[in-house]
């Protein structure tokens, strides 16, 4: 069965079939629909990075190379298919690598490409944001978070954009 990602290789089916062809194709259409035209360069953060969790997978391939199930460790609340997902759309977008090596077992590493990298300065603004947010509404934070022991140290300072 081949797969479709409709936004993205859509050119892999033609003639487009219409849904209610799928079966006779042998087709599984996977609906990545994108929730923001990209009007500015706001948006184009919005269309890449979209969806709940992308934004944690880059934080966490920061500092290192991770497999497939250390993501799922630290992403305790996200599903497996959820997970791959959101991985084939940061690969698709060149953010991440994956890396797969010939082993048996299979091994499969994913990291940040260059481009993803420049991400990182983003997501620190964005950290020290919502840790200084924490800090003065912790009810927020779930019971169980690491972060609870963490928010009686000092507000984190962060860069103010230039006045206009």
């Amino acid at each position: 069965m081949r797969l479709i990602f409709l936004n993205k290789l859509i050119t892999l089916c033609k003639p487009i079939p219409i849904l209610s062809d799928l079966k006779y194709w042998n087709v599984k259409c996977l609906f990545f629909m994108k929730k923001y035209p990209v009007r500015c360069p706001i948006s184009s953060y919005q269309y890449i990075m979209d969806g709940h969790w992308k934004p944690m997978i880059v934080s966490f391939l920061h500092s290192e190379s991770l497999r497939f199930k250390d993501l799922r460790e630290r992403l305790p609340d996200i599903s497996t298919k959820v997970l791959s997902e959101q991985l084939a759309e940061l690969e698709a977008d060149k953010i991440i690598i994956r890396r797969s090596y010939k082993e048996v077992p299979p091994r499969v590493e994913y990291s940040l490409s260059g481009y993803g990298k420049t991400l990182i300065p983003v997501l620190d603004t964005i950290k020290a944001w919502g840790y200084n947010y924490l800090r003065e509404n912790p009810k927020i934070l779930h019971k169980d978070s690491e972060w609870r022991n963490k928010l009686n140290k000092p507000p984190v300072k962060f860069r103010e954009s230039s006045k206009r």
